[in-house]
């Protein structure tokens, strides 16, 4: 079965939580695309959203699972994927239509209260201006060289992760 955006929210409507694998690096280093789960349980329209909730939204015709990095006036988010450098700007609250409750890692069950993703995220938003800046860097130096044979583009990546330190880790 093919799976699509629309897929997914129906089911998340109809079921009210929804397992799945991630596809894209947004959320890395603590969710790795097409190897971690995640599970999603269905906004209701009386939840409201808090800073550092992971969020699945609509935008675009398209499913996107970041972080809240800010609640504004007016039930809508700033909104962040871990590994991103742009932020998503006043995102209503009716986009939102899931909250991530866990995440399964190599196995292991870790829930939004868990010691590990609290230390994480902590450690996340402390340097998150840093981080991005330093994300933006990284993402300009690699854009520069994309034409480059996939082979010598990762070395390219490793060099830019060096000069930029931007690498996070989930532990």
């Amino acid at each position: 079965m093919n799976i699509t955006a629309t897929t997914l929210e129906d089911y998340l409507v109809s079921e009210g939580v929804i397992i799945y694998k991630v596809v894209g690096k947004s959320m890395e280093p603590m969710i790795r695309q097409n190897r971690d789960l995640v599970t999603i349980i269905k906004r209701e329209p009386d939840v409201k959203c808090s800073e550092n909730d992971v969020v699945l939204f609509k935008k675009n015709g398209h499913l996107v699972l970041h972080r809240i990095v800010s609640v504004l006036p007016n039930n809508r988010y700033n909104i962040l994927g871990d590994n991103c450098a742009k932020i998503e700007k006043n995102i209503k609250e009716e986009d939102i239509i899931g909250i991530m409750t866990a995440f399964y890692r190599d196995g292991v069950h870790y829930d939004m209260s868990n010691s590990v993703y609290i230390n994480y995220v902590n450690r996340l938003r402390k340097n998150e201006m840093m981080r991005v800046r330093r994300k933006r860097r990284y993402d300009m130096i690699v854009h520069l060289f994309y034409f480059f044979p996939d082979c010598i583009l990762e070395y390219i990546k490793i060099i830019a992760r060096k000069i930029t330190n931007c690498q996070l880790k989930f532990e």
